[in-house]
């Protein structure tokens, strides 16, 4: 959850939509009609106000493309680089973050990161 305010922070803006795996962390209990939410999360959907949608269980498609980014992720941003500290790590994941990733449509696979929020 904490990785969801910190995107929000960052990009200045809340998605519509959150698609969350069914890690206990965001889901109680899974169920197609009436998922039982972490309370946590379920206030932050409320504070937001921005759809918690749960993926239905053994449907890996429901999951967003994020899945798919992460490779992407590790070749352009890890791949082959050492920290100093977690700080270094942070800075340098920012600066990518706007610099590379945020650099237009073609860097995510045609859409901004941007597209979407809720200001």
């Amino acid at each position: 959850m904490r990785a969801h305010v910190e995107a929000f922070s960052f990009y200045n803006g809340v998605v519509r939509r959150i698609v969350l795996d069914n890690l206990r962390a965001g889901v109680v209990k899974p169920d197609i009609y009436d998922p039982k939410l972490n309370r946590a999360y379920a206030e932050l959907g409320a504070y937001c106000g921005c759809l918690l949608d749960p993926a239905r269980v053994g449907h890996p498609k429901d999951k967003p493309r994020i899945e798919s980014v992460q490779g992407y992720i590790r070749r352009s941003f890890y791949a082959g680089r050492d920290f100093a500290s977690i700080e270094q790590m942070i800075s340098e994941a920012r600066r990518w973050s706007v610099e590379v990733a945020g650099g237009g449509p073609e860097s995510l696979g045609g859409s901004h990161p941007c597209r979407g929020l809720l200001h």
